[in-house]
């Protein structure tokens, strides 16, 4: 089963033993995305700037440093977070980039308003809401892609999946989790595996492999 899912990735079997590896221990990386500026006592709101951008301009500019206070980041998790997005980017190489956008822009929608957010603490998912995404996310894209032969709809259904999570649950909300008054930092996809940008691609993938044979085996049982 393993091998089938991550053929339908475009990812060569001999590859997806290192993968696995890769995202077992990224679980504890976390790379700095965004670095929040600003001044703890003043009431302006705490600016996000993308890491190589703020440092290009602290290298640059010194007179840069004295203009913020630079007091925490958000980062992106390896495993929750950097591998599902490398995954999922690949899949505009492989399958239809129209269909995937369209997608992702489904699953951002439905995946803004199901969240749950902790200020300065976490975005968190019910696992009831969870499924639902997924869901939606193979739905759309079996509607959208016909299966044919190499299962295109699959590959759009994780990448559609993991992108419009990313986007919808936690970009759109990195503001409503008031990271600067965290205890941590942050991180998009910091549950790692856990985390719902991974599982809900994951789940994604495997609803829209097996669904259409799920739908034929009840169909032959109650004739």
């Amino acid at each position: 089963m393993f091998s089938t899912l991550i053929a339908r990735l475009g990812i060569a079997p001999g590859l997806g033993l290192p993968l696995l590896i890769a995202a077992f221990f990224g679980c504890s990386i976390n790379l700095p995305l965004f670095i929040l500026t600003g001044h703890r006592q003043s009431k302006q709101p705490v600016s996000f700037e993308i890491f190589p951008l703020w440092l290009l301009k602290c290298l640059c500019l010194p007179s840069y440093k004295t203009q913020s206070e630079f007091y925490g980041y958000i980062g992106l998790n390896v495993s929750g977070g950097l591998i599902p997005i490398i995954l999922a980017l690949y899949q505009f190489h492989r399958a239809q980039p129209v269909a995937i956008l369209i997608v992702t822009a489904v699953v951002g929608l439905f995946s803004y308003f199901l969240v749950t957010v902790i200020p300065g603490r976490a975005i968190v998912t019910r696992v009831s809401r969870f499924w639902s995404i997924a869901i939606v996310a193979a739905l759309s894209a079996m509607a959208l892609v016909a299966g044919g032969a190499n299962r295109s709809d699959v590959s759009v259904a994780f990448a559609g999946g993991v992108l419009g999570t990313t986007i919808g649950a936690d970009l759109l909300h990195l503001k409503d989790v008031r990271p600067e008054i965290a205890a941590t930092p942050l991180s998009i996809g910091g549950a790692g595996l856990d985390d719902g940008i991974a599982q809900c691609g994951l789940c994604a993938l495997i609803i829209a492999e097996w669904l259409p044979a799920t739908m034929a085996w009840l169909s032959a049982c109650f004739r």
